[in-house]
């Protein structure tokens, strides 16, 4: 495994989590890298065409995706994710949306499944250079509806 371990880190790991997962060990990377902006990835539509669909936050589908049976580590995972949702949000609001936000919400909302904000981000990250005034503020309030909508949900876990 360290001979492993070597070449991934060569190929641009950061960290590794061994089997079986122990939820303490796996709570403290989320914490380390869901609170590292440069790690995540983001993008978003033009007004036009921005969805008006919200993601429902589907628990024990991000279990089967991520492989991770243990419902109590999904819940823990997306409870992280929606700490450093709510930081993004606070940054959104005092200084608006920068391409940087863009790409790391990519990253945040693709890891749990998150589609159609997923493809909204996506765009916007495409597009951001090209907004206008009057599209970036249609947009930074279509970005916070998908965020709050977000964080409903996982406020009722």
């Amino acid at each position: 495994i360290e001979s492993d371990l070597l070449s991934y880190k060569e190929a641009g790991i950061n960290d590794s989590l061994n089997k079986p997962i122990v939820p303490k060990e796996l709570d403290n990377i989320l914490t380390k890298y869901l609170a590292t902006p440069y790690l995540l990835t983001p993008s978003i539509q033009t007004a036009q065409t921005a969805p008006k669909v919200y993601d429902t936050l589907d628990i024990k589908k991000i279990a089967t995706v991520l492989k991770i049976p243990n419902i109590n580590i999904i819940i823990s995972l997306v409870k992280s994710f929606a700490s450093s949702l709510v930081g993004i949000e606070k940054k959104i609001e005092e200084e608006g949306v920068t391409g940087d936000i863009l790409h790391n919400l990519k990253g945040m909302v693709g890891n749990l499944h998150f589609s159609e904000f997923q493809k909204f981000v996506i765009e916007a990250e495409k597009e951001y250079e090209q907004w206008d005034e009057a599209l970036k503020i249609t947009q930074t309030q279509e970005l916070l509806k998908h965020i709050e909508q977000i964080l409903k949900q996982i406020e009722k876990l």
